[in-house]
């Protein structure tokens, strides 16, 4: 009888309708233990929320068989978990996907290549966390056996990272290395290292230059914008950056990421209280709290993980 109702549901379109069974499906699934019905009902489910671009529903769907430990009698597959991690990435909701990473690590003992890029997740997770030396040790971990454009992003994120503790040597000699792997530096990434570097001297002029080329020849333009403003607040631009600010915001509230919105507000409200426009204070203060708050319940949720991690 499940059997037929998961292949009935496999073979129709992932719409509201067909969602209302897969949650009725799971239910019945889980009532009898039926666990592989479960998993695959949780695996469709889950696209149907991302499809619908309610990725934190999807998330405490993929969840939920963590937290109640059914994972401990019948593990999960590979597949579901990186799912988890998949939208984790996507959302950069980094308190979350530091645990599930770590959870996966059982999975992947035996296989090379999906250690590595496990531990290219756990530097951006460590980045995001702001545990910016765990971040340097992951990448300085990723042997140099990978291709030429990983390569260049290894290094390039390294710099990235060691100018965030204003090592600017190490930065520099960190850009030097991804040079030897892109010569003619066609990843922007490279205007986005010189504007940091040139940041961190106190050059800011330059480092509005720099930006601004890196802006026009990056293809995604939603990532690393709170660089304009703070640069411009060092240049006391407040009009410019106010009007940067502006542009953007509404663009930056429909994105995905918890991170690249956070980093947006954060700088958006020191501008916006040096510029005194207090109402906009006051609505980024909220904006904040409100992308804070679920991480305060992400702890309390996940405490079925942490045990299994123990």
């Amino acid at each position: 009888m499940l059997e037929e109702l998961l292949k009935e549901c496999q073979s129709s379109p992932l719409n509201a309708e067909t969602a209302e069974k897969l949650i009725a499906l799971r239910s019945e699934a889980l009532a009898e233990k039926t666990y592989p019905i479960y998993w695959e009902a949780t695996r469709l489910l889950a696209n149907f929320y991302e499809s619908n671009q309610e990725f934190d529903q999807a998330i405490l769907l993929l969840k939920e068989p963590l937290e109640n430990e059914i994972s401990e009698q019948f593990q999960p597959t590979v597949a579901l978990v990186d799912q988890l991690i998949g939208l984790l990435l996507k959302t950069e909701d980094f308190v979350e996907l530091e645990a599930v990473l770590h959870y996966r690590e059982r999975f992947i003992e035996e296989n090379k290549a999906l250690k590595r890029m496990q531990l290219f997740y756990l530097a951006v997770c460590y980045e995001g966390l702001k545990k910016t030396d765990l971040a340097i040790q992951t990448l300085l971990s990723i042997p140099d056996t990978l291709s030429s454009s990983n390569l260049v992003s290894k290094y390039l994120k390294l710099a990235l990272l060691y100018l965030d503790k204003k090592e600017i040597a190490k930065a520099e000699e960190m850009a030097l290395y991804a040079r030897h792997f892109d010569r003619e530096q066609k990843n922007p990434i490279f205007l986005l290292v010189d504007s940091d570097l040139a940041y961190q001297k106190g050059d800011y002029l330059n480092a509005l230059e720099h930006y601004q080329s890196y802006y026009l020849a990056a293809k995604v333009k939603n990532r690393y914008l709170e660089r304009f403003i703070r640069i411009n607040l060092q240049l006391l631009n407040l009009e410019d950056a106010w009007a940067f600010f502006i542009e953007h915001l509404p663009k930056v509230e429909r994105m995905i990421s918890k991170h690249a919105r956070r980093e947006f507000y954060q700088a958006g409200l020191d501008l916006s209280l040096k510029y005194q426009q207090l109402e906009m204070v006051l609505t980024l203060k909220e904006k904040l709290a409100m992308l804070d708050h679920p991480s305060q319940v992400t702890v309390d949720s996940f405490q079925g993980l942490e045990r299994l991690l123990k």
